[in-house]
C-alpha cells in the first residue's frame, strides 16, 4: 500500500486523572526532568518529559476541573494515548478520511508555557483523532505543533536517568494482524513488520509500536 506519511511518534500519553501531583513526584523520582504544570484551554493539565524528538505527557486535571473533558477521564489511568506526527498541510484530516480511515474533525487549542525569562507565550496545537474502532482501546491521534520551539527546548531535554527518547509503545491484542491493518493503509506495508506473536509498526528513529498477542506480550514485557 502507498503510504500517506511516514510513522513518527510525537508523544505518548499517560492518564493520571486527579493524581497529577503524585504522578509528577513519582516520575521525578524515576529521574525524569518534568516541565512546569501546563493548563490547556480545553480544561486538562499536564507535565511533560521532553526528549530529542518526542516526549512523555502526564495528563490529568486539577481540583474543580473534573467536568472539563469529562469523557476523557472515564478512561482508566495508565498508558492511554499514542500520538504520531502529522504532515503540516491544512487538508491532512481530509486526506485520512479519503483513504478510508475513521477520523474526527481536527481541533485546535493552546496552553501557556512558563519560560525561564518569566514570559508565558502560548504553545498552540492542532490534533486529529482516529476513530475508537482502530485506536487499540485507547486514543490514537496526530498532533501538529504550531510552536515547536515552546516544547522542544534544550534545558528540558536533560534527564538524570539518561532517557533520550521513546523506544517502544506496547499494545496487547488477540488479533494483531487485524489491529494493525488500518496502520498499513496509513503508513504503508513497509512500515509494518511481522513478529513472532504479533506485529510491529516501525517508526522514525528506531522506535517501535508493538502489537502482541497476550502470551507474546507476557514473554516480551514479563
Amino acid at each position: 500500500m502507498t503510504a500517506l506519511l511516514k510513522p513518527a511518534i510525537d508523544h505518548v500519553v499517560i492518564h493520571v486523572g486527579p493524581e497529577l501531583d503524585a504522578a509528577a513526584e513519582r516520575y521525578s523520582r524515576l529521574g525524569f526532568q518534568l516541565t512546569e504544570r501546563g493548563h490547556h484551554t480545553m480544561g486538562s493539565s499536564n507535565n511533560l518529559a521532553i526528549f530529542g524528538t518526542d516526549y512523555l505527557e502526564l495528563l490529568g486535571y486539577e481540583p474543580g476541573r473534573a467536568t472539563d473533558r469529562a469523557a476523557l477521564w472515564q478512561m482508566p489511568n495508565g498508558l492511554g494515548g499514542l500520538v504520531f506526527k502529522p504532515t503540516g498541510e491544512a487538508d491532512f484530516r481530509d486526506r485520512l478520511a479519503a483513504a478510508g480511515l475513521p477520523v474526527s474533525e481536527s481541533r485546535e487549542f493552546s496552553r501557556p508555557v512558563a519560560l525561564p525569562d518569566g514570559s508565558a507565550p502560548d504553545a498552540r496545537f492542532r490534533v486529529t483523532h482516529l476513530g475508537p474502532e482502530v485506536a487499540f482501546n485507547g486514543r490514537v491521534f496526530f498532533c501538529h505543533h504550531f510552536t515547536p520551539e515552546l516544547v522542544w527546548r534544550q534545558e528540558w531535554q536533560r534527564h538524570a536517568n539518561g532517557v533520550t527518547g521513546i523506544a517502544e509503545f506496547g499494545i496487547v491484542s488477540n488479533d494483531p494482524a487485524r489491529a494493525v491493518a488500518p496502520y498499513a493503509r496509513l503508513f504503508g506495508d513497509e512500515a509494518v513488520q511481522e513478529l513472532p506473536g504479533g506485529r510491529a509498526i516501525l517508526a522514525a528513529g528506531g522506535a517501535r509500536v508493538l502489537v502482541l498477542r497476550p502470551e507474546a506480550a507476557a514473554l516480551h514485557w514479563g
